[in-house]
């Protein structure tokens, strides 16, 4: 069987070596001359018309006859490019472009290369140098980098800045990781007090209530059952908990993911503390349209272990602000409220618990000297 295979590859090198040279281009080429027609298959029965027309090769490897066929369509789509381009020049001949040269079998002894060809490298270069531009912007974020974000009192004088952990801050956007955290948390929060009553704990006899046979009625043995109105419930909800187990690691994922989109969005703000000074709901509502007028939704971030009572005095009437200390900020929270606010302790007390060590000293907030200071000196 080998000593056959190998006379065939002899015969098949030997009648492609003496086989004259196929055209790649015809003089009057056309758009529908360019489209060559794919060779039968081995098994066809057109195959088997035009057996003798074929190349020994395509008959003891359809691999080659695929290989043959790329061919083609390559030569296709090099000349429909010409065609598009300037036709006048005549079809180009297999050539790579490297740079400002063109190295071919026919143009390499020119040393020219075609301008139109030329500027078309240009433009390509110039869109994948701008292409590349933009995926460099877009990787910016995403990238774990620490962040400075302007820090402001609640009376909005400036207060400096501070340095965001770009493990919280700045972590890519897991979509899938913060749709599974939101539904543990909502899954968590059910009540899953839904009950309904089975056969033994609905009212109503437990006698039969006609005879076996003779009636011409189906057989019962109670009025108890699911079939008769006021009946037993079967396989109904139960009271039970829909709650299920998520690692810590995937819901300390969601929460950064979704403070990183928030600080993305440009839409968390830092406070150096949560004390409006004043309780009245007038004057949070006030501050409110001012500091926030796109926002709809606003949820601040005290960092102490309860929110401050003049914060929570002030907002309690308004539906569309709420108040949560730094250790109930949750994924779903977040994602409700257009607006988050967040002091500066509670930045800090976020870092703590997310990072997997004790966070270290943190440098002092860089306060930024008032206009009379500035003026004395």
């Amino acid at each position: 069987m080998a000593a056959r295979v190998a006379a065939r590859l002899l015969r098949a090198s030997a009648g492609a070596a003496s086989a004259p040279k196929r055209i790649l281009f015809p003089a009057s080429s056309s758009r529908s001359s360019l489209v060559q027609p794919s060779p039968p298959l081995p098994h066809s029965r057109a195959f088997s018309r035009t057996a003798s027309h074929q190349s020994p090769i395509s008959q003891i490897s359809p691999a080659a006859t695929r290989l043959r066929d790329s061919l083609i369509c390559f030569e296709s789509a090099w000349q429909r490019r010409w065609l598009s381009s300037d036709p006048s020049k005549g079809p180009p001949d297999m050539a790579f472009s490297t740079g400002s040269e063109v190295v071919g079998s026919a143009g390499a002894g020119s040393g020219s290369a075609d301008p139109a060809e030329k500027d078309l490298g240009e433009d390509t270069v110039a869109a994948e140098v701008a292409g590349a531009g933009e995926q460099v912007g877009e990787a910016e974020w995403g990238t774990y980098h620490d962040r400075r974000v302007a820090v402001r009192s609640f009376s909005g004088e400036a207060r400096g800045e501070a340095v965001l952990d770009g493990t919280i801050f700045d972590v890519p956007i897991r979509k899938d990781i913060v749709h599974r955290v939101v539904c543990w948390q909502l899954a968590k929060r059910r009540q899953g007090t839904h009950s309904t009553k089975r056969v033994g704990e609905v009212r109503g006899s437990s006698s039969k209530p006609w005879k076996q046979k003779g009636t011409g009625q189906a057989r019962h043995g109670s009025r108890r059952g699911p079939q008769f109105r006021g009946g037993a419930t079967m396989h109904g909800p139960k009271p039970r908990s829909h709650a299920f187990s998520l690692n810590k690691k995937v819901r300390a994922l969601g929460l950064k993911a979704a403070l990183s989109a928030r600080l993305r969005e440009g839409q968390l703000v830092l406070y150096s503390d949560l004390n409006p000074g004043s309780p009245k709901t007038k004057d949070m509502a006030q501050h409110i349209a001012m500091a926030f007028p796109d926002s709809k939704k606003i949820l601040f971030v005290d960092g102490s272990q309860r929110a401050d009572e003049t914060l929570l005095r002030a907002s309690g009437n308004l539906h569309y602000v709420n108040v949560l200390p730094v250790v109930g900020l949750n994924v779903y929270s977040i994602l409700q409220h257009d607006a988050l606010v967040v002091s500066l302790p509670a930045v800090r007390a976020l870092e703590h618990r997310l990072l997997s060590s004790k966070h270290p000293a943190l440098p002092a907030l860089e306060e930024k000297p008032s206009a009379a200071a500035a003026a004395a000196q």
